[in-house]
């Protein structure tokens, strides 16, 4: 790896019921430390997101199980804790059941966790053209491109995220730098 440093996550068995993917996170300094439980449950919650964007889900079970399809054992408890945080909802489905999905932000307090999010998780912005990056932690870039996703800015056509980078495009040339400061005073 380049310049000999290491930035793996360390994930306990407890969370993703497979000792070999335990690993451990190098800093710069060289010292080995675990990843903090806000970033796991950030990463955590960034899956269910997306789980809930893709699909049809209408019960607790069903989304353990799809965790649990992408290498991520919780428990009912974890599973409870992160509906009751995320604000998901259960509205009524094409099918005619009830399913959960993602709030609106139309209060004041998911945009407030969005922002407690993205700082937690951005490490810089900088623009091009009609184009910002966004690096982030190890990691944390689904999370954080799901974030700005749902802040809803017109300014801003969509978003990629990587592992740990986020492009984002803006409409206009003009706009983008606009965005990168928009997010850096979100993130403050």
């Amino acid at each position: 790896c380049a310049g000999g440093v290491i930035d793996r996550q360390y994930i306990p068995a407890e969370v993703t019921g497979f000792s070999h993917m335990n690993r451990l996170r190098r800093t710069e300094r060289g010292k080995t430390s675990p990843a903090s439980p806000d970033r796991m449950k950030n990463t955590r919650q960034a899956v269910i997101l997306d789980i809930i964007r893709e699909g049809h889900i209408e019960t607790q079970d069903e989304l353990s199980a799809a965790l649990r399809e992408r290498g991520i054992q919780v428990t009912q408890a974890t599973i409870s804790r992160d509906i009751r945080e995320m604000r998901l909802i259960k509205v009524l489905g094409p099918g005619g059941n009830y399913e959960y999905a993602l709030p609106e932000i139309r209060d004041g307090s998911m945009a407030d966790r969005f922002g407690r999010m993205l700082a937690e998780a951005v490490v810089s912005t900088a623009s091009s053209g009609n184009l910002v990056v966004i690096k982030t932690l190890s990691g944390s870039a689904n999370m954080a491109a799901e974030a700005v996703d749902s802040l809803h800015w017109p300014e801003v056509l969509g978003t990629l995220a990587g592992d740990n980078t986020i492009l984002l495009v803006a409409r206009t040339d003009e706009e983008a730098p606009l965005v990168a400061e928009r997010l850096q005073r979100l993130i403050r």
